[in-house]
């Protein structure tokens, strides 16, 4: 697989050398086994860890312990040194080998990179029509340049909360960008001291401002808000259904598409139960889309959901590995490293290695700060 893909980087990067872009990119599909950290906990595993505290679900205290766990999770991911993959991806995105990013992960290292790197100019979720309210960041505005680098995220995001409706919990709802540092709590304190309906903020003038946005009348949302990640809705991905069928717009757009590299994303299908909530949408996409013949569709999965080949749920991975489209890592960045210095002639890795060693020293977290996160 690794000389394949590599074949593929290198004439891309054989052209920007000579100063074309080309017309047919990469398009990255990452997902959590990019790096190795359990950055959230679903609902299940919370609900053994807070037995083993004596909190009982439905109390504040198990609420209060949820959202510390949350919380923790949204500032180590985004004040922690990624992994030396994703330094691979900025750079080819940099270079303009690269266009879009696609991942399901709700963690923020790519967020962390793009607020770090914004000569990068990266549109995040750039499916905003005109006079479209963009939810303090968390969508960008369209754009049909060829020449723009976009961000997807798929099944939501740590850096955004949502106050829902009460009685309709995916029909009116409010996002709101989180701070830097952490919130101790999502408990609706502030609204009983002041006897107001609910902590969410009141856009009235947002309303008028952007009239192709429905905002909900404040006094129908809960008081209490929730991280804006798919498991907060039993896995009902409604909320996403946007970013979803233009992500897989994207993949099966090959007019565009040089390769498709699918980066700890082991794509998991339950191909006998459709209505599974965990299936991943754009595993059919892809299937379809290497029927037809596109099969530069490689797959590189940690040793951990390699493990997971058998499983019927892994019908992708298992024939990509089957076409030599498939590998297992370790690290991914060890992996990128091998790709790009024994693969490549032209990509430029010593820059990556420079890069990654600037973040490591000037961007992120030193070794004795990182107690306190």
């Amino acid at each position: 697989m690794l000389y394949d893909l590599g074949k593929v980087i290198d004439s891309i990067y054989a052209s920007l050398l000579r100063g074309r872009v080309p017309k047919k990119k990469l398009l990255f599909l990452v997902g959590n086994g990019i790096r190795e950290v359990s950055n959230i906990l679903n609902d299940d595993q919370v609900a053994v860890l807070a037995k083993k505290r004596h909190h009982k679900p439905g109390t504040r205290a198990y609420r209060e312990f949820k959202w510390r766990l949350f919380e923790y999770a949204r500032y180590h991911t985004a004040n922690t040194l990624p992994s030396r993959a994703h330094c691979y991806i900025h750079r080819m995105l940099a270079d303009q080998a690269c266009t879009d990013v696609i991942t399901t992960n709700y963690d923020l290292f790519f967020d962390g990179i793009w607020l770090r790197c914004r000569d990068l100019a990266i549109s995040t979720n750039p499916l905003a029509k005109s006079r479209e309210y963009l939810w303090d960041g968390y969508y960008s505005p369209q754009t049909k340049s060829r020449h723009s680098r976009r961000y997807w995220k798929v099944h939501g995001s740590l850096s955004h909360g949502v106050f829902r409706n009460k009685k309709h919990p995916t029909d009116g709802h409010i996002l709101v960008a989180l701070p830097r540092c952490a919130i101790g709590t999502n408990e609706p304190t502030i609204a009983t001291a002041y006897g107001l309906p609910t902590t969410c903020p009141f856009l009235g003038y947002e309303a008028l401002e952007f009239p192709n946005t429905r905002f909900p009348n404040y006094h129908r949302v809960d008081a209490t808000f929730q991280p804006f990640i798919d498991w907060t809705y039993e896995n009902d991905r409604t909320l996403f259904k946007r970013e979803i069928s233009m992500a897989t717009r994207i993949l099966t757009n090959t007019e565009n598409l040089a390769a498709i590299v699918l980066v700890g994303f082991r794509g998991y299908y339950n191909s006998t139960d459709l209505s599974d909530p965990w299936n991943e949408e754009l595993v059919p996409a892809l299937q379809a889309l290497i029927k037809r013949g596109f099969d530069d569709v490689f797959m590189a999965v940690h040793e951990k959901q390699a493990a997971k080949m058998e499983d019927p749920t892994s019908e992708l991975m298992a024939d990509r590995f089957a076409n030599k489209r498939g590998v297992s890592f370790a690290d991914a960045g060890a992996l990128m490293e091998e790709l790009t210095r024994r693969y490549t002639k032209h990509f430029p890795y010593l820059t990556v290695d420079a890069e990654y060693e600037k973040w490591a020293k000037y961007y992120y977290l030193t070794l004795p700060e990182r107690p306190h996160a």
